[in-house]
Order: C-alpha cells, then sequence, then structure tokens
C-alpha cells in the first residue's frame, strides 16, 4: 500500500472528522430526519447535491443489499458521510467507492466508535489535484438483511469539499425505508 500525500491525509482526516469519525461532528439525533452539511470554514464554494439511492427490489432476509450514496458537484476533490442504520435488521458488510465518480481515489471506512448501526465514509483525491466533477454514485454500501420489516437508513454529517479546501454547501438529505422480506 502506498502512503497517503499530505495533502489527501489532510482533506480525508477533515472529511472524517465531519462525518463524525472524529472528536466533533456527527448527528446526534440518529434517525431523526435530514441533516445538513456544516461549514469547516468560513468560506463555502458552490454547493451540490448528496443523495441515499435505495435498491429498488425487496430483499430477503440474508441477501446482500447494495445502497448507493450519489453526489452532483461540479469539482470535489473529498466527501465523506455517515450512514446511520438499525443493527438489528442490516449487517453492514464493505464500502467502497469503485466505479464510481472517485473511483481511483484514497477512500476509508469504519464503524462509528467501532459499534454496528453508524457507518462513517471518507474518500479523497491524492495530492494538489484540480477537484473532480462528481455526477453520481460516490460510494456503494453492501449491508445484509438480517430480519423482515421496513428499516430507516439516513444520512447524516455529509460534507464535501473542493481543491482548495472549501466547504461545498450541500442541502438537507433525505432518509430512506428499506423493505425487508
Amino acid at each position: 500500500m502506498r502512503p497517503l500525500a499530505p495533502a489527501a491525509a489532510l482533506s480525508l482526516a477533515g472529511a472524517l472528522a465531519l462525518a463524525g469519525c472524529g472528536s466533533r461532528g456527527g448527528s446526534p439525533d440518529g434517525l431523526r430526519g435530514a441533516v445538513t452539511a456544516q461549514a469547516a470554514a468560513a468560506s463555502t464554494a458552490s454547493g451540490g447535491r448528496l443523495a441515499l439511492a435505495l435498491p429498488g427490489t425487496r430483499p430477503s432476509v440474508g441477501d446482500t443489499v447494495e445502497v448507493e450514496v450519489t453526489l452532483d458537484a461540479a469539482a470535489v476533490h473529498a466527501a465523506g458521510f455517515e450512514l446511520v442504520y438499525d443493527p438489528a435488521a442490516l449487517e453492514f458488510l464493505s464500502a467502497d467507492a469503485t466505479g464510481g465518480s472517485m473511483a481511483g481515489a484514497f477512500a476509508v471506512s469504519a464503524l462509528r466508535r467501532g459499534r454496528p448501526g453508524r457507518l462513517v465514509f471518507g474518500v479523497s483525491l491524492e495530492g494538489p489535484r484540480p477537484g473532480r466533477p462528481a455526477a453520481g454514485r460516490l460510494a456503494v454500501v453492501r449491508l445484509r438483511a438480517l430480519r423482515p420489516g421496513d428499516t430507516t437508513l439516513a444520512l447524516a454529517a455529509a460534507h464535501a469539499t473542493d481543491a482548495r479546501g472549501l466547504e461545498l454547501r450541500l442541502p438537507a438529505i433525505p432518509t430512506g425505508t428499506l423493505r425487508i422480506q
């Protein structure tokens, strides 16, 4: 594994910190609705839109469910989010940026405080590069369905920056309901 460039490390650290993988950030209310991204710097760049795309079919217990997180923005250098889910209904398997608008960038995911129910994900380009246009998939999160019924997923603490390190304004993010058979 090659070492991460200092600029990428700072961008990724900022994305993860604002996504709640540090001493600050995160959503204290969990699944109680949409959360708007909070600015880390006094200045902000033109905005973007982060969304949660649930599968179109109903999974059965034991199925692997792929949830896409999409981002539409002009020039993204780093992005991060927290996905909140019910660990009694879903088990986290993996998350990556493969095949999306940030494919090839450095990505990392972890369970908040090592406990199921809150996945923190961050992705960053390495070095002093211009940001990439982001149109479509930012990440794919794979979860295993554990029990039948409706379960809510929510994006929280969403964050994105451009190549200058300026916060991209992201509007409120809706939650989604997954029906497991």
